[in-house]
């Protein structure tokens, strides 16, 4: 299944419009921010469940000399944009890590990002959901630890990505992966399969290497798992059929259950037209 269909599902499913208010700025419908507020929802309760959580903001806008510091030592974080304010200059809706990063060095426990969308200036091929320039949906849970519960810590979060999947009814291998560059020393991904035989990934679970989180106030291992509103795309691709969008029961607020022969619909809802 191409991105293409993709769309059309989400569309058909009223998640999101059949325009984009420009490339890569996919217009999210009401139904479609509800969505992605459920799926929120859902992470937030798995994770409460095997750890302990606290919900944390970031900034609208970080000072441009100030993300360079943070960001700068390991990789050239270029993709962000920049405005400039009576202030000074400024990145507007960056990701949360460094801020994340910042926090937990001085309380322990697990961070979720305030659920918000991030801007990135540019993608090589912006579609709905996948590769935007404006990215609903985007989650972040960010752990400071020790090299002694690092191991731990990264088992508690790769059970929470799985338990997450099995929750909206997604297939999901976790791969272990080469490492990237000065990013990540350990790298773990998760991919999901569309009924064609497409091969996707839907999340990114990492240890991040010292170079990157020292300048962000590190003060030991990082773990960082991360995904997008994608999760949301790819069970609607995976569980459409002929006659329409059908969504998870965790993702879905209309709860209304159509059967059918030899199908497991269990955890499935079809959305139904309100006349």
């Amino acid at each position: 299944m191409s991105v293409a269909p993709v769309r059309q599902l989400l569309a058909q499913a009223q998640l999101i419009s059949a325009f984009d208010y420009a490339p890569g700025y996919v217009g999210l419908l009401s139904r479609g921010v509800r969505a992605i507020a459920r799926l929120h929802a859902a992470f937030a309760r798995l994770a409460t469940d095997l750890l302990p959580v606290r919900v944390v903001a970031s900034p609208e806008l970080t000072e441009v000399e100030t993300y360079r510091e943070r960001y700068g030592a390991s990789h050239d974080y270029q993709n962000v944009y920049a405005l400039t304010t009576p202030s000074g200059r400024h990145v507007v809706r960056p990701d949360s890590l460094a801020e994340m990063v910042s926090q937990g060095a001085a309380t322990p426990g697990t961070m979720l990002a305030n659920p918000r969308p991030i801007f990135r200036a540019d993608t090589t091929s912006p579609s709905p959901l996948m590769r935007d320039k404006h990215l609903w949906g985007v989650v972040q849970a960010v752990t400071v630890t020790d090299p002694t519960t690092c191991d731990a810590v990264l088992r508690d979060h790769a059970q929470l990505v799985t338990a997450l999947h099995t929750e909206i009814r997604l297939p999901m291998l976790l791969v272990e992966a080469p490492p990237l560059r000065a990013h990540a020393d350990r790298r773990y991904l998760s991919f999901c399969v569309t009924p064609n035989g497409r091969l996707w990934l839907t999340s990114t679970l990492y240890v991040l290497g010292r170079g990157l989180t020292d300048p962000m106030g590190g003060t030991g291992p990082v773990v960082e798992l991360g995904f997008t509103a994608k999760l949301l795309a790819l069970a609607v691709a995976a569980h459409s059929d002929a006659v329409g969008p059908l969504l998870p029961c965790a993702l879905s607020h209309e709860q209304v259950v159509s059967a059918g022969e030899g199908r497991p619909w269990e955890g499935l809802v079809r959305r139904a037209r309100r006349e």
